[in-house]
């Protein structure tokens, strides 16, 4: 079970396959195998039989795209707003409702004169994406996996010419929520009377809790455990135009998490990322790169981290129709030239 100490439950109730639980502090909702609690403050927990061990430390898979160049350059990790993530249905308002109109006027407040014309059907669904915007204002998701070595992530999210790099998440210096691992969930588990849920009956924390640790099976080979990072401020409601295309980055409070140094425990660098390098001298080669370019700033970076012996390097390379980290070890000769070698498996432990 991951989060806090479960309270004293005082009733039990039972809904097709949802099982509620209402506590003196917290309420239970059952999807699948997995229970969600929560109480005030965001006092959230996760339980089941099926839950897999927190691993010691997560990955995250980046491309070599101006935006990830900046994060990696500058030792942040970037909380997305669910607007932003790439998978539609995550967090999508399609898995919420209101009890009654009177919710979604209460949730605009004097807003609400800009869409009272619309039919009630449209400021139903616009509410709700009001809503998903305004509370995920106050939170960012950010979303990290077990795995280093997982072929369908280096192709999807790397091309195969990013890296991974290993976080030691509870070094984190900001105020975080989990990791949670999410939920996979079938479609059938979804044709309960409890979808969708609604806000009214489960409340805002649960809710969002819900909402945001469940996605499709067909994303399982993710292997995602997900932190959400709180944000210091609770902005004020904004008008929902601004949702359907989120883009104005002065209406968001600053997603940018600094890490620290020691939060960075490997970089794996994709088999593609030394363009064909490793295929020709895959035990020993030297690489050309413009002093001028980002590519050449983060392999200084990497290389000073690794002489100052803060993190380990890796390399992906093919075994078989599987991939394999290897440990490698990094000279910087010139400004544009790197050596780069392979570490034999039996002296890893030199590097510990």
């Amino acid at each position: 079970m991951y989060g806090f100490p479960r309270c004293h439950v005082l009733c039990i109730a039972e809904i097709g396959n949802v099982r509620l639980e209402i506590s003196e502090s917290m309420v239970s909702f059952t999807l699948g195998t997995r229970s969600y609690s929560c109480g005030d403050n965001f006092d959230w927990q996760i339980s089941g039989e099926d839950l897999p061990v927190k691993p010691p430390s997560l990955f995250k898979y980046y491309s070599l795209s101006d935006y990830n160049y900046d994060a990696l350059l500058n030792q942040y990790v970037y909380a997305s707003h669910p607007f932003y993530l790439n998978d539609l249905l995550d967090c999508s308002e399609n898995l919420l409702r209101w009890d009654s109109i009177e919710d979604a006027k209460a949730l605009f407040g004097n807003l609400y004169a800009q869409i009272e014309e619309l039919p009630k059907e449209d400021i139903s669904e616009i509410a709700l994406k009001g809503y998903i915007g305004v509370r995920f204002n106050e939170c960012g998701i950010l979303s990290l996996t077990s795995s280093p070595t997982n072929p369908m992530l280096w192709a999807l999210y790397t091309g195969n010419k990013g890296v991974c790099v290993e976080f030691d998440y509870n070094k984190f210096p900001f105020k975080k929520i989990g990791p949670f691992p999410i939920n996979y969930v079938k479609e059938s588990d979804f044709n309960v009377d409890k979808f969708p849920l609604s806000i009214g009956e489960f409340g805002e924390s649960l809710s969002i809790f819900i909402l945001s640790n469940i996605k499709s099976t067909y994303w399982k080979v993710e292997d995602e455990w997900r932190l959400l990072k709180l944000s210091p401020l609770r902005e004020s409601f904004i008008p929902p135009s601004q949702y359907v295309k989120p883009g104005d980055e002065s209406n968001w409070h600053n997603r940018k998490c600094k890490d620290s140094l020691d939060c960075v425990k490997s970089y794996t660098f994709g088999h593609m990322f030394f363009d064909g390098s490793v295929e020709i001298a895959p035990n020993q080669f030297e690489y050309y790169v413009s002093k001028n370019s980002d590519k050449n700033a983060l392999l200084s970076l990497i290389t000073h981290g690794y002489y100052c012996n803060l993190w380990k390097l890796y390399i992906i390379m093919y075994q078989g129709i599987s991939l394999k980290r290897h440990l490698i070890q990094i000279i910087k000769l010139t400004d544009e030239r790197f050596v780069f070698s392979l570490i034999d498996d039996n002296t890893q432990s030199e590097l510990k």
